[in-house]
């Protein structure tokens, strides 16, 4: 390589040696050469099993290296990659992945099917966000289980992060603008849900129950399709206004919370069935809460409430649960 030539012909026998010693042994240590690129040719090259490339100046890896379908050990360590690439999916003999130290903020989901895995390192990529260090820190086989888990949204349309400790989610929102229909987050550290999620055109269920959530992004509406959204759990003091620009909702369950009262715009959404804020501080409830006709199911159980609207009581079709006097 040009970069390898210009720092003297020295330094290219050195690189030479290195490659004749690695074509005998199938290891091949390229590590400090000062690379910018991975040579195609080396990519070409499908009998190596293990190839070091630690300490160079790597930007990208081509989508060729996913010809090395030999390689068992790839160490990538303290380069400056952004991205650990779809074709790196394709190794599927790769045991340990070395990637510490460099400028990663995304590993492709396609990673989760390197089943024989076992050593991922991912320390000191400072802007990670995909898998989140929270993840990473735990092993290979948590930041494989947490890809798959992307995989799958991207696949089949459903995406669950449950009980993985999440105190931000970061995903490839790009690649599941289209087909993410189901997002499960509970029982995480989540304090806020990241503005990207409202891109979700799709998106019929969103379960974020059982986190530290203050509040929603402010243009929460444009989930359209939203069906079902579970805030249980979490620190909310008030109803987001934006919660009600989700017209199409079906089921509301807000129980859990530090509610004092829930938005007058609860009205418009007409298509809910069920609503169910139990054990929060509310002492009145809206009266436009009546005109909800599709209303089924209310749960206001564990609540200071004064006595319901008129036009709620004597709803014969509602079933109620209310806080006993």
């Amino acid at each position: 390589p040009l970069e390898v030539v210009a720092q003297g012909a020295s330094r290219a026998g050195v690189y030479r040696a290195r490659l004749r010693a690695g074509a005998e042994s199938g290891n091949v240590d390229l590590a400090v050469m000062g690379l910018w690129f991975l040579p195609d040719s080396l990519a070409r090259t499908p009998h190596i099993t293990a190839l070091n490339l630690t300490g160079n100046q790597l930007v990208s890896l081509p989508e060729t290296v996913g010809l090395m379908t030999s390689l068992e050990a790839l160490r990538l360590s303290d380069n400056r990659l952004a991205l650990l690439p779809a074709a790196l999916g394709r190794l599927t003999r790769l045991t340990a992945l070395g990637a510490m130290d460099n400028r990663l903020r995304v590993v492709h989901h396609s990673l989760a099917g390197l089943s024989r895995l076992t050593l991922l390192e991912l320390a000191n990529n400072p802007d990670l966000a995909c898998p989140p260090s929270e993840v990473h820190a735990l092993g290979a086989s948590a930041s494989l289980a947490f890809l798959a888990a992307v995989r799958a949204g991207v696949s089949g349309g459903k995406v669950d992060l449950c009980d993985k400790g999440l105190q931000v989610l970061a995903l490839p929102w790009d690649d599941l603008a289209t087909p993410l229909q189901m997002l499960a987050v509970s029982r995480n550290l989540l304090e806020q849900l990241p503005e990207p999620l409202v891109g979700m055109s799709n998106l019929t269920e969103l379960r974020a129950d059982t986190n530290r959530l203050v509040g929603l992004p402010l243009a929460m509406g444009r989930l359209v399709s939203l069906r079902v959204l579970a805030l249980d759990g979490n620190a909310l003091s008030t109803l987001p206004a934006c919660v009600c620009d989700l017209t199409g909702l079906q089921r509301l369950t807000l129980d859990g919370n530090q509610l004092r009262f829930l938005h007058p715009r609860v009205s418009e959404l007409q298509e809910l069935g069920m609503l169910s804020a139990a054990n929060n501080r509310l002492t009145m409830l809206p009266s436009s809460l009546g005109v909800l006709t599709g209303l089924r199911r209310l749960v206001l159980s564990g609540n200071p409430l004064a006595p319901l609207p008129p036009a709620l009581l004597r709803r014969a079709s509602l079933d109620l649960d209310v806080p006993r006097r």
